[in-house]
C-alpha cells in the first residue's frame, strides 16, 4: 500500500505524530479492532449495500469519529452519490445528514470529490477554514469541525469514498490515514471479488442454457483428450449419456478407429508447439456413434481462453441430411449437364445483356472455336444478324418470348475474324428465355441446328437442349434468451446476423422479434409460442422473417420454457437456424428433376438410364416407344433382346470395359424397331459417379444414324472409284510430264542460243519472235510443273525446305519481279517498318505470292492496279493481294480454291489457265499451318489473303527443324 504524503492532507495542516493522548500501542489496538470489525461486516454481507452500515459504524467508533457517510461513483453521470450514513446517538447532525444525502459531487468538488480525483486519503483539521467544503455552513451550525475521507480502490480505479467528521478540531493523524487507506483497498477487493463471483454465476447459467438448448453437439476436453463436457445434443448425436462420456478419452468415444491416431498426434503437436491444423477452422469429418456406426459431421474447435492447462471445446453438427440433399442435387445436376453435353444440338446460353455465358461441345464443333477465343462478343450487337434480318427474332427472345429462327447463311469471319476455320454455316435456331418466378428473364438459351448438309442434300440433324441449376450455401445457427418478467431479450451475434443486423446494433426486445416475423406467419408463430408457454407443447417451428433490407429468409426456431417454483413460465431460451439455402436447394432439386424429365420426354433421341451393372430398373419411355417393348420386357437385361443378335457381343464387351475403367461407353449397334426393321444407332453413355468415385448409374442416348451409314457406304464406293481414277491420272501426268520435259528443255535451250545470236547481230526482227517462243516455253514448263505439283499434293509427296526467313524481303522480291516484267501495271506495296520473320519454304511461299499476283493481273480488267499489303497482327503474319477487276460471284467464292475451278464470269475463251494455281497455293499455305481465303464482290474486284504463324524469338538463334536435306538445309515432308 502507498503511504500518503503530506500533499495528500488538505487544508495546509501539518501532520502530527500522535493525535490522541493514548499510547501508540493502545491506538494500534483500536485500529486493529476497526479493521477486524470491517472484515467481519464484509464476510457477513452479500454486497456493499448490506455491509455499509456496519462498516461505517465500525470505522467511526474504532477511530473516534462522530459522523460517517459512504459515497458511490455513478459512472453514467460522472458524480458521487451518498448511499448511506452513520452518527453517534449522542452527536446527531440531522440537517447535515439530510444535506449530504441530497447532494452529489463531481471530480475535485468537496472533500469526497477531491479524494475521488486524487485517489488518496485526505484530512481537514477544521472544515470551517476550507473553502472547498460546500457543506461548511451546515457543518458549522451543527458543530462538525474535523473531517477525513479515503477512497475505495481497485487497481487504481475509485469505486467510492468513505467520509468521516468529528465535533472536535483534529490534526492529521498518519496512523489513522494509513489505516483508512488499507481499509479502502480491502473493501475494493471485496467488491471486485463479489462482482467476479456474480459474473461467474451468470456465465455458468448462460453456458448451461446454451449447452442444453443448442442443436449442435458441444463437447469439451482437457489437455489429455478426456471429455469434461457433453451436452444433450451430443448425447442425441452420438448415443452416449453425459455420465457415460465424462472422463473418457474423446478419441475412443466419437472418432472412428482409423482416425484416432491422427487425432492424438494432432493434440500432442498442439500441446508441444501451439499449432494445430483443426484449431479455429470449420472442418468436415467422419464421426462414430456408440453403436459403431459412422456419420458425417461438421466440426469447429476452439481453445478455451484461460491461463491453466489447455482446454478445448468442439462444436459438432450432424450434416447427414445436408449431405444427402447435396448429393441428390449433385446427381440431378450431373444428369442434367450430361444430357446437355451429349446433345447433338449446339447450345449457347446468354446473360440478359447479350453476353455468352456457356456453350456445349456441339457448339464448339459447329463453329470451330472455343468460347475463350471470343472475348467481348455480344449477340445483340452482331451486325451480320441485323443485316440478315435475324435480330428481331433474337430481340424477341431477350424480351421474354420464345421464337423459332428460320435457316440463315452465317459467315463467322464477317463477325469475328481470325478465330475459326469455318467459312460459313447454314443454321436454323430456336431461342428460349429462362425466367424467374417474377417473370424476369434470367438467361436466354439459343439452340442452333446445322442444316448445311440438309440445305445441300436435304438431310435433317436435330439435337436437344436444357438449362443450368443453382447451388446452395451452408446454414447458420444463433441462440437467444427471453426474460418474460422484464421483456429483455438476449441474442447471440449470429442471431443478429440471421435477422439482418450487425451484432449488438441495438438492444433486442420481444417487440423487435415480432416486427421481424413475416406478417403472414405472425399468427402461426404466436400460436406456437402460446402452446409452448402455457400448454407444455414443444417450441419447434419453421417460419419466415422479413429483414430490414426487405429480404425474406426462412428460419427454424426451437426452444424450451423455464418455469418457477409455482410452475409459471419465467424465461424462454433456444436457438434459431437460418434454413433459407436448404429450402432453396430442395426447391431447386425438384425443379431440376422436372426439367430433366421434361428434356428426356421432349428429346428426339432415345434417352435411357441403367444401374451400375447396366440393368434397367426404371421405365424408359423413349426406348419403349421405338422398340415396342413393354416396361416388363425392358427390365434388367431384357432391353438387350432389341439389339441385333450379331451386335450383342460387341455391345456387351464394350460395356464391361467402360464400366471397369469408369469411362464413357461409345459404340454403334443395330436396334430393332417396333415394326421389326433394324436401324443403325450411335450409342453413348456416361457413368455418373457417387461421392466415393464408384459408378452410381449410367445415362445414355441412342441416335439414329441409319441414313448416315447408307451415305457412308455410298461414299466408300465413290471414293474407291475416285482413288482408282486418280491413280490412273497421276500415272498419266508423270509419264506425260516426263515426255514433255525433254522437248521443252531442248526448245528452251535452242531458243536461248538463237536469241543470243540475234542479239549479237542486232537482228530486231528475229529477237522479238524468239522472246515470244521463250515465254511460251516457260509457260509450258510452268504448266507441266503445276500438273506435277497437283499430283504430288494429292499423293502426299510434295517436299518443303523449312528455314527461318524475312517475309518482308521475300514479298518485296516477288513484287519487284512483277514490276520488271509488267511495266504497264501499277504494283503498290505496303508493309511494316520492322521485319516479319516466319519459318517455312521461302520458294514455295513466294510461289503463292506469284500465283496471287498473276491472278490479280489476269482478272484486272480495265484498271491496271494491284495493292499488296503485309501486316503483323498478334502472332500471325497476313498478306493481302487486292485487284480491281471482274470479281467473283458470291455463290462461287467457296469454290475458288477447288481443283480446275473457273468462275462463270471468267470464260476460258477470254482468260487462260487450268485452275491449278489457287489449289496449289492453298495446299502450300495449309502445310505451313496457315490459312488462305478470299473476299470479293462481282464487278468491283477481289482480295486474296493468307496468314502464317510468326517467329517469337530472334531468327538468328533458331535452329531449322526437320531432317537435314541437300545443302545442309532440313527438309520437312
Amino acid at each position: 500500500m502507498q503511504t500518503p504524503t503530506r500533499a495528500a492532507v488538505h487544508g495546509g495542516d501539518r501532520m502530527s505524530e500522535d493525535s490522541h493522548p493514548t499510547t501508540v500501542d493502545a491506538q494500534a489496538g483500536q485500529h486493529l479492532v476497526a479493521q477486524y470489525a470491517v472484515s467481519h461486516a464484509l464476510a457477513q454481507s452479500g454486497d456493499l449495500s448490506d455491509s455499509a452500515p456496519r462498516i461505517l459504524q465500525a470505522i467511526g467508533e474504532g477511530l473516534g469519529w462522530d459522523y460517517a457517510a459512504l459515497w458511490i461513483v455513478d459512472e453514467r453521470e460522472d458524480i458521487l452519490r451518498c448511499i448511506d450514513t452513520w452518527h453517534r446517538r449522542a452527536a446527531a447532525s440531522p440537517r447535515f445528514d439530510s444535506l449530504s444525502r441530497r447532494n452529489t459531487f463531481g471530480p475535485g468538488v468537496g472533500l469526497p470529490g477531491r479524494v475521488w480525483s486524487s485517489r488518496q486519503p485526505a484530512w481537514i483539521a477544521d472544515v470551517g477554514k476550507d473553502i472547498n467544503f460546500p457543506r461548511m455552513m451546515t457543518a458549522a451550525s451543527e458543530g462538525l469541525r474535523a473531517a477525513s475521507a479515503f477512497p475505495i480502490l481497485l487497481g487504481g480505479k475509485v469505486l467510492g469514498v468513505f467520509e468521516f467528521l468529528s465535533h472536535d478540531v483534529r490534526e492529521p493523524d498518519r496512523a489513522i490515514i494509513n489505516t483508512m487507506a488499507s481499509l479502502g483497498a480491502q473493501i475494493g477487493q471485496f467488491l471486485e471479488r463479489k462482482r467476479v463471483e456474480q459474473a461467474v454465476r451468470e456465465s455458468e447459467a448462460r453456458k448451461s442454457a446454451i449447452l442444453a438448448s443448442a442443436l449442435d453437439a458441444i463437447i469439451s476436453m482437457d489437455s489429455q483428450g478426456r471429455v469434461i463436457e457433453f451436452n444433450p445434443a451430443a448425447e442425441k448425436t452420438f448415443g452416449y449419456t453425459r455420465e457415460e462420456a465424462l472422463g473418457r478419452e474423446m478419441a475412443e468415444l466419437i472418432i472412428p478407429p482409423s482416425l484416432r491416431e491422427h487425432h492424438r498426434r494432432g493434440l500432442a503437436r498442439y500441446l508441444a508447439t501451439g499449432e494445430g491444423p483443426a484449431i479455429g477452422k470449420r472442418l468436415e469429418l467422419t464421426g462414430m456413434r456408440s453403436d459403431g456406426s459412422e456419420l458425417p459431421v461438421e466440426l469447429a474447435i476452439t481453445r478455451v481462453p484461460w491461463e491453466g492447462p489447455p482446454l478445448f471445446t468442439g462444436y459438432v453438427r450432424d450434416i447427414t441430411e445436408r449431405k444427402r440433399t447435396e448429393e441428390a442435387l449433385s446427381a440431378s445436376e450431373v444428369r442434367f449437364r450430361t444430357v446437355i453435353e451429349q446433345s447433338p444440338l449446339s447450345i449457347q446460353i446468354f446473360a440478359p445483356d447479350g453476353r455468352t455465358l456457356r456453350v456445349n461441345r456441339a457448339w464448339e464443333e459447329l463453329w470451330g472455336v472455343t468460347l475463350d477465343r471470343l472475348p467481348g462478343y455480344n449477340v445483340l450487337q452482331d451486325p451480320q444478324l441485323l443485316e440478315k434480318g435475324i435480330m428481331p427474332y433474337i430481340e424477341q427472345g431477350f424480351a421474354g418470348q420464345p421464337a423459332e429462327i428460320p435457316p440463315v447463311h452465317y459467315v463467322p469471319e464477317e463477325t469475328v475474324s481470325n478465330v475459326t476455320d469455318v467459312t460459313y454455316r447454314w443454321v436454323r435456331a430456336f431461342i428460349y428465355p429462362v425466367k424467374d418466378e417474377s417473370g424476369s428473364v434470367q438467361e436466354v438459351v439459343l439452340v442452333h441446328e446445322d442444316v448445311t448438309e440438309q440445305i445441300r442434300a436435304q438431310e435433317d440433324l436435330r439435337r436437344s437442349e436444357a438449362s443450368l441449376a443453382a447451388a446452395q450455401e451452408i446454414a447458420h445457427l444463433g441462440s437467444w434468451e427471453w426474460d418474460l418478467a422484464t421483456d429483455e431479450v438476449r441474442w447471440s451475434d449470429e442471431t443478429y446476423r440471421i435477422y439482418g443486423y450487425c451484432p449488438g446494433e441495438f438492444t433486442a426486445t420481444a417487440d423487435t422479434f415480432w416486427k421481424l416475423v413475416h406478417p403472414q406467419d405472425v399468427e402461426y408463430v404466436r400460436q406456437s409460442l402460446h402452446g409452448a408457454l402455457y400448454e407444455g407443447k414443444p417450441y419447434d417451428l419453421e417460419h419466415r422473417v422479413l429483414r430490414p433490407d426487405g429480404e425474406t429468409r426462412i428460419v427454424h426456431r426451437q426452444g424450451e420454457t423455464v418455469l418457477d417454483g409455482e410452475g409459471k413460465p419465467v424465461r424462454m431460451r433456444g436457438i434459431v437456424h437460418d434454413i433459407t439455402e436448404r429450402k432453396k436447394a430442395e426447391e431447386e432439386l425438384r425443379q431440376s428433376e422436372g426439367r430433366y424429365r421434361s428434356l428426356v420426354l421432349a428429346s428426339s433421341q432415345i434417352v435411357w438410364t441403367t444401374d451400375v451393372d447396366g440393368k434397367v430398373v426404371t421405365d424408359q419411355p423413349g426406348w419403349r416407344t421405338f422398340t415396342g417393348q413393354s416396361v416388363e420386357q425392358t427390365q434388367g437385361w431384357g432391353w438387350v433382346n432389341a439389339v441385333h443378335p450379331e451386335d450383342r457381343w460387341q455391345a456387351a464387351r464394350g460395356w464391361v470395359q467402360a464400366a471397369r475403367r469408369k469411362r464413357v461407353y461409345d459404340t454403334e449397334y443395330r436396334l430393332r424397331r417396333h415394326d421389326g426393321v433394324y436401324r443403325h444407332f450411335a450409342v453413348r453413355a456416361v457413368p455418373v459417379l457417387a461421392a466415393d468415385s464408384d459408378i452410381r448409374e449410367w445415362i445414355g442416348t441412342c441416335t439414329d444414324i441409319t441414313e448416315r451409314k447408307q451415305a457412308e457406304a455410298e461414299r466408300e464406293v465413290a471414293l474407291s472409284e475416285a482413288q482408282h481414277a486418280l491413280q490412273l491420272r497421276n500415272r498419266f501426268l508423270a509419264m506425260a510430264s516426263h515426255e514433255l520435259k525433254t522437248p521443252v528443255t531442248l526448245l528452251k535451250g535452242y531458243a536461248q542460243v538463237l536469241s543470243k545470236q540475234a542479239q549479237r547481230k542486232a537482228d530486231a526482227d528475229l529477237v522479238r519472235p524468239l522472246r515470244v517462243i521463250s515465254r511460251q516455253v516457260e509457260r509450258i514448263n510452268d504448266l507441266v510443273d503445276n500438273l506435277l505439283n497437283v499430283s504430288r499434293i494429292e499423293s502426299g509427296r510434295i517436299e518443303f525446305v523449312i528455314v527461318p526467313f524475312n517475309l518482308n524481303a521475300a514479298v518485296e522480291e516477288v513484287v519487284g519481279e512483277m514490276r520488271d516484267s509488267l511495266a504497264n501495271f501499277s504494283f503498290r506495296l505496303d508493309q511494316p517498318a520492322q521485319n516479319v520473320w516466319v519459318r517455312g519454304d521461302r520458294t514455295r511461299l513466294q510461289q503463292v505470292v506469284t500465283n496471287l499476283l498473276t491472278n490479280a493481273v489476269k482478272y484486272s480488267h480495265e484498271r491496271k492496279e494491284v495493292d499488296v499489303v503485309l501486316r503483323q497482327e498478334g502472332d500471325r503474319a497476313q498478306v493481302y493481294v487486292t485487284d480491281y477487276g471482274i470479281g467473283i460471284p458470291d455463290e462461287q467464292q467457296g469454290q475458288v480454291f477447288d481443283l480446275y475451278f473457273r468462275a462463270t464470269n471468267a470464260p476460258a475463251s477470254n482468260y487462260a489457265g487450268l485452275g491449278l494455281g489457287l489449289y496449289i497455293s492453298k495446299a502450300i499455305i495449309e502445310r505451313h499451318q496457315g490459312t488462305i481465303g478470299v473476299r470479293s464482290k462481282e464487278g468491283e474486284g477481289s482480295t486474296f489473303y493468307f496468314c502464317l504463324p510468326i517467329l517469337d524469338a530472334d531468327p538468328q538463334e533458331q535452329e531449322p527443324e526437320g531432317r537435314r536435306g541437300p545443302g545442309g538445309l532440313r527438309r520437312e515432308v
